[in-house]
């Protein structure tokens, strides 16, 4: 009677350890698809480079895991859009331009909680428009204008389940800028994001 309690306990003991583990694993799972969630949002950038920028945007993006993101950002840059005078007085050609950048963002395990540091870079396609004046330029010129970049570091905050704020600082331009020794455009950008 002794050895047949001592297997039915064993039984039950397997049985709860059993459904115990699929518990957890099903929570980890729920919680790993908690984490990837798709966001969009708008970006707002404002700053100082050859002369005042004003860069709005779009962003989408994917919640990785708790320390990656994947964003693909549709950027404006309407700076010179209302011309004005160069540096020599004369008319600035009025032009508008629009890039597609990838971002990756990092998040150190750094706990601030509510606010979430992070670094970003990101790569993509710029592509300028002259409505006025096009001026040709050589081939390499072109290629490296036609290529944008942008990093930055700056914070997130969670205002609601769904909703986060962010804020940065940001450099970034086209990689023609680089060749030609011109300080990268520095700009103070804000954002909101939504999560779906």
């Amino acid at each position: 009677m002794g050895s047949y309690m001592k297997i039915k306990g064993l039984c039950v003991l397997a049985v709860l350890l059993t459904s115990s583990l699929a518990g957890a694993a099903s929570n980890k799972a729920a919680s790993n698809s908690a984490k990837e969630q798709y966001y969009a949002g708008l970006n707002f950038g404002g700053g100082w480079g050859t002369g005042l920028k004003i860069k709005p945007g779009l962003v989408f993006g994917y919640n990785y895991d708790k320390s990656s993101k994947f964003e693909l950002e549709i950027l404006t840059d309407v700076s010179d859009m209302f011309g004005g005078k160069d540096a020599e007085g004369k008319d600035k050609n009025k032009k508008m331009g629009a890039s597609l950048l990838a971002h990756y963002r990092y998040y150190p395990d750094v706990d601030i909680d509510p606010v979430k540091l992070y670094v970003s870079g990101g790569l993509g396609g710029h592509l300028q428009v002259y409505p006025f004046d096009i001026v040709g330029t050589e081939t390499l010129d072109k290629i490296l204008g036609a290529i944008s970049y942008k990093l930055k570091v700056g914070v997130d905050y969670e205002v609601a389940p769904q909703i986060v704020g962010t804020a940065a600082l940001t450099v970034g331009g086209q990689l023609s800028g680089l060749k030609a020794k011109q300080i990268p455009d520095a700009m103070l950008e804000v954002g909101v994001r939504y999560s779906f």
